[in-house]
């Protein structure tokens, strides 16, 4: 299914003066480009759209204000953003093509010397990519790993960043059902660590997305699932409840 009608009328409106040159692929390198969390490695994993004329891609987005500054990372707008990403979700093989370079691009990285990429966990980056490709054993493994090694502090942001990965999931599936699908064939027990764990990362990942969970239905399970967590450690519990009690007394803005 394709972008909504409004969705659709505001990506025209916003771009209507980036339109192609001859020759060039700016428009469909701007929709691959929003599968980044952080638009330094777009140039690199996607190119910059330039065509054979005209200025690239990232001035020609930044007189149009529609770039922005988060946690010392170049990002598209939000609203732009989201727009891309609806038209990206709209093609499979465009989707998952764009996150698996993302990915690859981030696993590649996690070899070089950790000066030559500083202040990025380079591990986490491939893994919020992985996860919008619906890969959510292997994040859930990481996440799990994470919990036993570091402070529930660095666990939740952590979790919280991994999470906000895009999804294609189908919006016409209730949110407690596409959980009940996506952690359904684990072997592991119900009440461990990890199964816990992929609960959260799959539960969390669905409400990040208002149109996955617009009655926010998953609250409840998000916080019970942090009260289990705090109740398998010995140290270090109080961030845990904290966070769950904040999903309980969730209110949107």
């Amino acid at each position: 299914s394709g972008a909504p009608t409004l969705a659709q009328a505001s990506l025209g409106y916003l771009l209507e003066d980036l339109a192609d040159e001859p020759g060039s692929d700016r428009r469909a390198v701007l929709v691959r480009w929003s599968a980044a969390r952080d638009l330094s490695v777009c140039a690199q994993v996607f190119g910059t759209g330039t065509g054979d004329h005209g200025e690239p891609l990232p001035g020609l987005l930044r007189e149009r204000w529609l770039l922005a500054a988060e946690d010392g990372r170049l990002v598209l707008h939000p609203w732009l953003r989201r727009l891309l990403l609806w038209e990206l979700a709209a093609d499979e093989e465009m989707w998952r093509d764009s996150h698996a370079r993302l990915a690859a691009h981030f696993r590649t990285g996690r070899e070089r010397p950790a000066e030559l990429t500083p202040g990025k966990d380079m591990e986490l980056e491939e893994m919020y990519h992985r996860l919008a490709l619906g890969e959510t054993e292997p994040v859930a493994a990481l996440l799990a790993r994470r919990f036993t090694e570091r402070g529930s502090e660095d666990f939740i942001r952590d979790l919280d960043l991994v999470t906000s990965a895009p999804n294609r999931l189908d919006k016409a599936v209730p949110p407690l059902r596409l959980l009940d699908s996506l952690t359904t064939g684990s072997d592991t027990p119900a009440m461990s660590p990890e199964a816990v764990i992929r609960r959260l990362v799959v539960a969390r990942w669905i409400w990040s997305d208002p149109l996955s969970d617009p009655g926010r239905r998953l609250n409840a399970v998000i916080a019970g699932n942090y009260d289990h967590l705090a109740a398998m450690r010995s140290s270090g519990i109080v961030p845990l409840y904290d966070e769950a009690v904040r999903y309980r007394q969730w209110r949107d803005e």
